[in-house]
């Protein structure tokens, strides 16, 4: 039954009438499509609101084969509609919903439904039967109407009132064959006619209808729904957007849109800062599961008695190091960028290539920001951890990266440092553009001789003096 449609054969703004059965007379059909899973009480109700019917309205349904008299059934609530849903197992058949009010079906209602009236409800009969209180008077009246004892002869409860049908025969009290039970006359329409699930002696009072999808302004249909809308002093804190909701302007409707992302990335991510709270169990839990792996946690302190907050975090996992040293080229590349999370940092990495030409982390460190002193407490961090470049041979490569150069100058004197050529040329070919100096530039970079790079840069220059500029303040490795 899942995603399966259904068609609805709704029924409205008619009246019932004995002629000489229970007739539904001047009423208007219209055919609606709902999914069946989601089907309920509220989205009847929000079909019959749509229609123009008024919320006082009773809605019934008639199942595929029924009558009006004796198979009519009302939904009051959700659990109404489960044996309506089920008449719709596989689709075959159709549901007829019929919106009417109590007074429509006794013939007491004079149009404020929304039925029929006038010439359009008469269908050629003069004046309505009061059929419910048909013989519901008198000495010989009995509480049980449904009882054993026959029902009087149809004689109107007002003298005034006019019959709907022929003058009925008199009953008569022949026992039947099978039953002692004396039978009404099945001509007279009777109070055993009177559909199911109706209170006759309960005074009718409709429950107001509490429906956000489909609500109406006022009396007149054609004001249409009325849309939510968005309260900034209240509604910001919790931010629940519907589709149609109506905001005061544009600001409040991007506030609204912010605030809605944050809960959602919460959600998806948790609480950030909660997070950090637990960096130290994360710590621990690492040099416990995994033997040889190192993690250092700094933290800062504004006083003695203030809560420590984070500062920076260096991890390097067991295998990273074993790896490293065991089937890597003597060569790393340092690198850093943004975190994008509620605040910030950056994060500061060390990378190398394994036998088989692929990126091969070997550690990484969140900083507060990238300058001198965080690179510096990263290097020291690396070659405390993995050993000294001096002794491992090892050979550094970066994008010359803020505060890198003095970090490395300060630290590692004597390690060899190369740049990164595709960085040099990105910020090269701004302002200096052109095939032949591209061309040139790779050339230089590529010599391996200082002869064959001088004589490169002396042609640079021949072409271009200010690229030249550019490229000589740049000290090669």
């Amino acid at each position: 039954m899942a995603n399966e449609e259904v068609k609805l054969e709704v029924h409205y703004g008619g009246t019932f009438l004995w002629n000489p059965r229970l007739e539904y007379f001047g009423r208007k059909v219209e055919i609606v499509c709902r999914d069946l899973d989601r089907l309920s009480y509220f989205e009847i109700k929000g079909i019959c609101v749509e229609l123009g019917i008024d919320e006082s309205c009773r809605v019934h349904y008639l199942g595929p084969g029924g009558n009006f008299e004796q198979d009519l059934r009302l939904i009051e609530d959700d659990k109404d509609m489960v044996p309506m849903c089920k008449l719709n197992v596989g689709g075959s058949r159709d549901t007829i919903i019929l919106g009417w009010c109590r007074s429509c079906y006794r013939g007491w209602c004079k149009g404020w439904c929304g039925a029929a009236t006038g010439d359009d409800a008469s269908v050629g009969i003069e004046e309505e039967f009061d059929w419910l209180n048909e013989g519901l008077e008198g000495e010989d009246f009995a509480d049980d109407i449904f009882g054993e004892s026959s029902p009087p002869h149809n004689v109107p409860s007002d003298p005034n009132t006019v019959p709907t049908t022929d003058t009925p025969q008199p009953t008569t009290n022949t026992p039947h064959p099978n039953n002692n039970t004396p039978q009404p006359n099945t001509d007279t329409p009777g109070p055993s006619n009177v559909p199911p699930n109706i209170d006759l002696d309960e005074e009718w009072a409709e429950p107001a209808l509490e429906n956000d999808i489909a609500s109406v302004d006022g009396s007149d249909d054609e004001q249409g729904p009325r849309n939510l809308e968005f309260n900034e002093r209240t509604d910001m804190e919790n931010v629940r957007l519907v589709v149609g909701m109506k905001f005061p302007n544009s600001k409040v409707f991007r506030q609204a849109l912010r605030e809605s992302r944050k809960a959602a990335r919460g959600l998806n991510t948790g609480n950030e800062k909660a997070q950090y709270g637990l960096l130290r169990d994360y710590a621990e839990m690492i040099r416990r599961t995994d033997v040889g792996s190192k993690v250092i946690l700094q933290t800062e302190m504004e006083n003695e008695n203030a809560e420590p907050k984070f500062k920076r975090m260096y991890i390097r996992y067991n295998a990273q190091k074993v790896g490293f040293l065991g089937g890597c080229r003597p060569f790393v590349g340092l690198d850093g960028c943004h975190l994008k999370g509620r605040f910030g940092g950056q994060l500061l990495s060390a990378t190398t290539k394994d036998g088989n030409d692929n990126i091969f982390p070997v550690a990484m460190a969140v900083v507060e920001q990238e300058n001198k002193d965080s690179w510096t407490w990263f290097l020291e961090q690396f070659a405390d951890d993995i050993g000294r470049p001096e002794e491992l041979n090892l050979v550094f490569i970066s994008d010359r990266q803020k505060g890198l150069l003095p970090a490395m100058e300060t630290l590692f004197p004597t390690v060899e440092h190369r740049y990164c050529v595709k960085h040099i040329y990105n910020n090269f070919k701004i302002n200096h553009k052109g095939m032949e100096l591209k061309s040139v530039l790779w050339r230089c970079a590529g010599t391996t001789s200082v002869r064959e790079f001088e004589r490169g840069m002396e042609h640079l220059k021949s072409l271009d003096k200010e690229a030249w500029k550019y490229l000589a303040d740049i000290e090669p490795a």
